[in-house]
């Protein structure tokens, strides 16, 4: 009986303390949400593309309810071939009977594979997916395959042109063509109709000068247009050169080319086509292309390209013309793929390379601030020790001296201390992050406020999807750029979130690990104000790395650190209070650059990371990292030759409601 009751007293010897613990943590706890699935035909949805530019696209979703009243959520989620998307959700109440719509802006900065494919959810208030549907290629048009016209007297010597049913990479997506007959008559009536048009063994001076101007406009928006030649180029190019291609050539038709040259690909038996030698005369870039011999320029969206030979007779040569690694349909392959390369729309690159250099370099910025600034809170993992060193060590020896087992103590003990590691430790994981962490850089256009936008470098310590709510006057926003792997063939997934619940946004993302780094952009609404005040230069200009001219901080706020951008050439100053005017020429510069195409990328590695990051100046490296942000911010909207005045505010307050722990940055620039 005694040895049973001692047994019951060793029991709570243990408990106890334990009970203590497991109190502590489970207050710092929060659960994770259920997901469900489910089907429903009751609900009619269709999404109309309002607009499409270089930052967003605006996509008008219509929602019709067929059956009972429905309460929950709208989400559409662009499709990433190789990573989970954004979800972008409206908070939606819909009666019975009732229509609605609603707009959803996407960035486009925030799609990595933009192959205009769209997927639509419906979920209920207990996030049950109640409707599905996928808009396949929405966002270009919903194409199914890529129209070619054939503009030829000999049409049915160009049907090879579709190679034989396979594919073209176009808008990150895969695409077999279709091929369209065309003549003087149908041509301007189906140019809207089409991606591609080629043109050979034609007389061009049959068409009207607004026939060759509606061809032209129509390849500035994306057109891609390819003109065969050979012994027929004074026929087919005669009547385009100067009116319409930045090509010409002399007439004369050689077989083949001089191998001598050594210009193009020897995979080809060349001298067996009738080719010419042709000459670029325009002012976009252009490509001789090294395997087809074609002469490739991009025209505005679109693009241009002209063969020395005719493609009605490299249709008529047979497999003596390429060796044993190409085929015909390769070789076309080739052709069209090359000069798609030079087409903008094609590619549904906004800004090509800039898009990922701006992203990248934000982040980049982002990144610099938070590690200065990533003090944790452990003041709650502290009282826990505390509560355990002081309370449970005391207690426990109690426990053990009235059940008369102080001989036990030595082995409780490091029980106790093994139990209580482990609990503090997964308790620590939830404290050492007070709520959501966030960095943010406001850069604000004064002149536009369409152009200003918010930039969010934010983790949790929880592995739990958080979400936070953006004050009011932001009305989209998205993933910035994408700097992680991130797939799963789970249906439904979504890495980050964009909750719209009426006038309020609110983001968030699921981590796949504690201290998941999280980046966004947010942009506002149009009938957002911008900051009073201008800051404006006059006579600015840069010679032999100097710089001259005045600049006037014409707003209430001091500029710790500005920064000029003038004729490619960065230059990066500081203090300059509110209302006031300097001569350039006699200030100190705290950094300059000179190449355009670099100095973003050096901005970051040879300044921040090298002369403050490095040398741990953690002063001022946060002011210069925010500045940082304005510059990449405004690289895609110029072309280099303006002069850009960029300025950091000091004590802006913050863009992120209750429920997080923010720190706050702002930057306001104006172009001249």
């Amino acid at each position: 009986m005694n040895k049973r009751a001692d047994r019951k007293n060793l029991y709570k010897v243990f408990l106890l303390p334990c009970l203590i613990l497991c109190m502590v943590v489970v207050f710092g706890m929060t659960a994770l949400p259920v997901r469900a699935e489910g089907k429903g035909d009751a609900f009619f949805v269709w999404l109309d593309v309002l607009s499409a530019d270089e930052t967003a696209y605006e996509i008008q979703v219509n929602i019709e309810n067929e059956g009972k009243d429905w309460e929950g959520i709208v989400r559409v989620v662009p499709y990433e071939r190789y990573r989970k998307g954004t979800a972008y959700d409206t908070a939606l109440s819909l009666p019975e009977g009732s229509k609605k719509q609603f707009i959803v802006k996407i960035p486009r900065i925030s799609m990595e594979d933009e192959n205009g494919t769209l997927l639509v959810h419906l979920l209920d208030t207990k996030d049950r997916v109640v409707f599905e549907q996928e808009f396949v290629h929405l966002l270009n048009g919903g194409i199914s395959a890529l129209n070619m016209g054939i503009l030829s007297d000999n049409y049915s010597a160009l049907t090879y042109l579709d190679m034989g049913g396979n594919t073209l990479h176009y808008w990150s997506d895969e695409y077999p063509i279709r091929l369209m007959e065309l003549n003087q008559m149908t041509l301007s009536e189906n140019l809207e109709k089409l991606q591609f048009l080629v043109i050979d063994e034609y007389n061009t001076e049959v068409l009207t000068d607004e026939e060759v101007a509606a061809v032209g406009a129509w390849c500035e928006k994306g057109g891609i247009l390819l003109i065969g030649t050979g012994a027929s180029v004074d026929k087919t190019l005669g009547g385009l050169s100067y009116r319409l291609v930045d090509v010409e050539s002399d007439g004369t038709v050689v077989q083949g080319l001089d191998s001598s040259q050594n210009r193009y690909i020897d995979s080809f038996q060349w001298q067996m086509l009738d080719m010419v030698e042709l000459q670029y005369f325009g002012t976009y870039s252009y490509e001789i292309m090294y395997t087809t011999a074609a002469v490739n320029y991009n025209c505005q969206n679109g693009a241009v390209g002209v063969l020395p030979y005719s493609l009605v007779e490299l249709g008529k040569l047979g497999k003596d013309f390429y060796d044993e690694y190409w085929t015909r349909d390769e070789f076309v392959r080739g052709i069209l793929q090359d000069l798609s390369y030079m087409s903008v729309a094609s590619n549904n690159y906004p800004y090509r390379d800039v898009k990922y250099n701006v992203a990248d370099g934000m982040r980049g910025m982002l990144r610099a601030i938070g590690g200065v600034n990533s003090e944790l809170d452990f003041d709650l993992l502290k009282i826990l020790v505390i509560v355990y060193v002081i309370v449970v060590g005391p207690l426990l020896y109690v426990i053990l001296k009235t059940a008369k087992k102080r001989e036990l103590y030595w082995v409780a003990v490091p029980v106790t201390v093994c139990v209580g590691v482990l609990l503090i430790y997964f308790a620590g994981r939830g404290f050492e992050v007070v709520n959501t962490r966030a960095f943010t850089v406001t850069v604000e256009n004064l002149e536009d406020v369409s152009k200003s936008k918010s930039y969010v470098y934010a983790y949790d310590a929880s592995h739990e999807e958080w979400m936070v709510q953006i004050a009011q006057g932001y009305s989209y926003g998205g993933k910035l750029g994408y700097h992680t792997y991130n797939y799963s063939e789970k249906e439904g997934d979504y890495e980050c979130r964009v909750l719209k619940e009426g006038d309020h946004l609110s983001i968030g993302s699921v981590p796949e690990q504690n201290f998941e780094d999280s980046y966004f952009m947010l942009g506002k609404g149009k009938d957002s104000k911008p900051m009073e005040g201008s800051f404006y230069g006059n006579q600015v200009y840069e010679d032999y790395d100097k710089l001259y001219g005045t600049v006037t901080n014409d707003t209430a706020y001091d500029f710790p650190y500005y920064a000029v951008v003038v004729d490619n050439h960065l230059f990066l100053l500081e203090d300059l209070k509110a209302g006031e005017t300097v001569d350039l020429s006699g200030e100190s510069i705290l950094y300059h650059n000179a190449d355009r195409d670099k100095y973003f990328q050096r901005y970051r590695y040879q300044f921040i990371q090298d002369k403050y990051y490095n040398d741990k100046d953690y002063d001022i490296l946060s002011d210069l990292a925010a500045l940082g942000v304005g510059v990449y911010h405004i690289l895609p909207e110029t072309e280099g030759t303006e002069v850009v005045l960029i300025g950091l505010l000091s004590g802006t307050e913050g863009i992120i409601d209750a429920n997080c722990n923010e720190l706050a940055f702002k930057c306001v620039y104006q172009i001249q």
